[in-house]
Formats: structure tokens, sequence, C-alpha cells
């Protein structure tokens, strides 16, 4: 959404683009709406009138809010910001997280009796003290707030105000199940996210839902939007990308979308018949990867339904995805950079694959996702980019740990892995290949190379001039 035109002093007055990101940033999700807040910011700090005129305030360190121009990319005060989280996660696990190269965190816990609230209060204090951001849950259930008598508003008011206060908070946080019987309504999440943002307008609402029909339903009701596809063993792997590029499609450019992966256990009705199932690395490497390509946000990882990952392991389930998430780190500077609108041709056209170009001033960064568990031979035509210097971004290639359906089995466009295949895993462990960088062709403008199942690679395209080690 465009700022409106200022008029009169305001007008006249030079706006920075430091002012601009500044209040682009407070009123990303002011519930008066952006128009309104976003003159009141911009007449305020160029002190169209009244004391300080011409004076700037100093942003804060902790704002949160998007970058429009970035395909509403989070920021945190003022700088891009790309969470990478783990859902349902306690303090005493705080530094284990953070040394993980996790920057978001969040438990499941509801609001507002009094030991909720001292959870909370505990919950950011650590995540503050750890140099980590946090979302919580905000007043609920809705009925909470429905059947509330004066004296219980003033009390549920002054509990999100004194949360918002808190540096650490990123946000609030609702998973409404249109499936299950305890559902919240888009009508009741619109109620609550008017409630908060009354009491806190500088943090957003943030609902997710896991089935794709309803993101229509619930995008509306939410300042940001997240989706939860969990796939694992049942369906094709691809539904996180078509979950996440429905969403991105569904918010028009008004608000981030961020996935919410499957890293746990299955526990469902399934479960008794084939047991229980953990993606793999490979698998969450692809999943990350497939939301980051077709326009997410950020990334949290959810772990078994209502169970806590054991972080303090040095093997098994915590470090495959302690590796991932490394390898996210690694790469998080490209995420939140501008989109190209030169445009890699992919060959052949309607390949399982997703293509991402970034650039800055010294480089495109190219990601290739597929979302087959077939071999492809794989050509990208780059012509239309100028490129002096072509290279493979090393990242890791786990193959004694990828099991896929043999190929005279695979019938045509199936995309699930047999369940008996998920029992022939071999256990976590380094395999000694991290950051094996694999081989590629290039020539007349031509990238040919060949992806394994649901395989990842990132290129990096110089471009002529660029300054050394940038």
């Amino acid at each position: 959404m465009l700022p409106v035109l200022l008029c009169g002093a305001a007008a006249r007055a030079q706006v920075s683009t430091d002012i601009k990101l500044f209040c682009r940033t407070r009123c990303a999700n002011d519930y008066r709406g952006f128009d309104a807040c976003y003159a009141e910011c911009v007449s305020a700090r160029t002190g169209a009138s009244g004391a300080g005129a011409g004076q700037e305030q100093e942003q804060d360190p902790n704002a949160v809010g998007t970058d429009p121009a970035h395909g509403h990319a989070i920021t945190i005060g003022g700088l891009h910001f790309f969470p990478i989280g783990l859902f349902n996660v306690f303090p005493e696990d705080f530094k284990s997280v953070k040394e993980a190269g996790f920057n978001l965190v969040y438990t499941h816990t509801s609001c507002c009796n009094a030991d909720e609230l001292d959870m909370h209060e505990h919950f950011l204090a650590e995540a503050g003290r750890l140099g980590l951001k946090a979302i919580l849950m905000p007043a609920f259930p809705p009925e909470r707030i429905e059947n509330a008598d004066e004296t219980e508003l003033r009390l549920l008011s002054r509990a999100v105000q004194r949360r918002a206060s808190r540096p650490a908070l990123m946000g609030w946080f609702l998973f409404p199940r249109p499936l299950h019987n305890q559902n919240i309504s888009p009508e009741q999440i619109k109620d609550i996210r008017f409630f908060t943002s009354q009491n806190d307008p500088a943090h957003p609402l943030i609902a997710a839902v896991s089935q794709q029909d309803a993101i229509m339903d619930y995008m509306p009701a939410a300042n940001w939007f997240m989706v939860a596809p969990w796939p694992l063993p049942y369906y094709p792997i691809h539904m996180v990308r078509d979950q996440v590029r429905a969403a991105v499609a569904a918010a028009a450019g008004q608000r981030p979308v961020l996935a919410l992966l499957q890293a746990h256990y299955d526990t469902g009705i399934f479960s008794l018949s084939f047991g229980n199932v953990r993606p793999s690395e490979e698998e969450l490497y692809n999943m990350a990867h497939q939301a980051i390509a077709n326009g997410a946000k950020g990334i949290m990882f959810r772990d078994a339904h209502g169970e806590r990952m054991d972080v303090k392991r040095s093997d098994g389930p915590w470090r495959a995805l302690a590796r991932v998430v490394s390898d996210l780190n690694a790469n998080s500077f490209i995420f939140n950079l501008k989109d190209s609108a030169r445009k890699p041709v992919l060959d052949p056209p309607g390949a399982p694959v997703d293509l991402l170009l970034k650039e800055d001033e010294n480089a495109y960064f190219l990601l290739a996702v597929s979302y087959s568990r077939r071999h492809l031979d794989i050509r990208i035509n780059i012509s239309g980019l100028d490129a002096a210097r072509v290279e493979a971004m090393p990242h890791y290639l786990r193959p004694d740990l990828f099991v896929s359906p043999p190929r005279e089995k695979d019938a045509p466009g199936s995309d699930i892995v047999p369940l008996q295949d998920y029992t022939r895993r071999a256990a976590d462990k380094d395999s000694g290949q991290r950051n094996r960088l694999r081989k590629f062709d290039y020539s007349d403008k031509v990238l040919a190379f060949e992806m394994r199942p649901i395989d990842v690679w990132w290129f990096r395209i110089e471009k002529p001039g660029a300054q050394p080690g940038r």
C-alpha cells in the first residue's frame, strides 16, 4: 500500500530514506491503517509543526515491521530479518537453540491467568537475554475477551501492554484448526486482533493454517500469515510449495507469508498402522528451500505434537535439524535481497523445479529446488544475465541418508515415498560430505547439471566489475 500524499508543511519538508523506512516499519501493523499512521509519523519526524522541527529520533532497535519494497520482508529495527524459528520450545533450552542458529522461539502457552503471565514473563526475559525474538499467544480463548466484564478487560489490556513492552517480542500467534472441534473462526481472530492492536499497535498478529482451502478465509483476519504444510509420509513433499504459493498469491503483496514446517513424528491416526515418521535431513532442507523459493519471508520448524525435541543430544534428529539451520543461516543474507527482474529459463519447461533469482550490486544468486523424487537432468538458460563468472555455492550432500523409490516402481506422476522406504533410512551421522561441491557445466550461457531426488542447488553468478570479496 502506498503512503498518502502529504500537504502543507509536511509536503515541503525533506523526507529522508531513514524517516521513510522508520515510518513504514512503525505503521506496518497499526490498527488505524497504514495511510493514516504513515502520514502522522512522517509529519512528526520531519518536524513540520511544533517543537523540535527537523530533528530525527533514533530508530527503535526492536521495532517490528515489513519492507514493501522487498516483498514485505520482515524488519527489526529497520533492518531486514529472516526468522528461523523453533516451535514449542522452553527457556531452559534457549541456549542450545541459539547456538544451533535459530533466532525465533514460540511456546504453546495461552494467556492470561497468573501462571501463564509468569511463564510469558520468564520466556520473554530469557529470550531477550540471549538475543532471540519470540512470538506468544495473545488473550485466548476468544471467549475470554467476549465474556469479559470491564474489570477483566482492563486486566487483559494491561497484560498485553506489559508484554508488548518487552524487547524480545516479535508478534502474537494463533493457530486455528478448521478441522478440529475447538476451532477459532476468522471472525474471532479479527476480534482478538482488534483487541490486541488497541493495546499493542506495534506488533503483528500472525495466524497459521494447515489446510490450503482455509487460506482465503483466514488471510484477511491477521496482519501476517503462516502456512503449516506437513506432507510426510502420506502426501507429496511439494505440498509445501503449493501452500506457500497459494498463500503468497492470496496475500497479494499486502503482508508477509511464513512457513511452519514439519520436523516431527506424525502422531495421528495413521501412525497406529504405519508407525511414527520424522523427515530426513534432506527432506527438512528441501522443504525449507521450497518455502523460500516460493516467497516465504520466514521459517519455523515444529517438532512432535505437544512434545519437545531433545536439544541436549549431539546426535539424532536435533543434530540433523541443527545442520539444516546452520546452512540456512549461511545463506540467509540472500533471502531478503530484492528479486531480480531478469528471469532464467528452465529446460525442459515444466520440470518439477522451482527457480528463485535474487541479486545485489555484485552478483545474482540462483536457487534451484527440485520437488521430485526422481533424478533430473536440468538446463537453465541465463543469457538474460550479465555473467562474468558462475560458481556453485557450497552446501552439503547426504546420499547416505536418502532413500528414494526404485525407478522401475515409480509410477508416472507419483511423488509419494512408499512407507517401507522410511524404515530403511540409515541413522543420522556425519557423512563427511558437508560443503562438497558438485559438478556442473556452463557454456553458451547455459547451466547444465543433474539434480538428485528432492535436490537443492545454489549458484552465485558474478556480475562484470564486481568488487573483490563481495
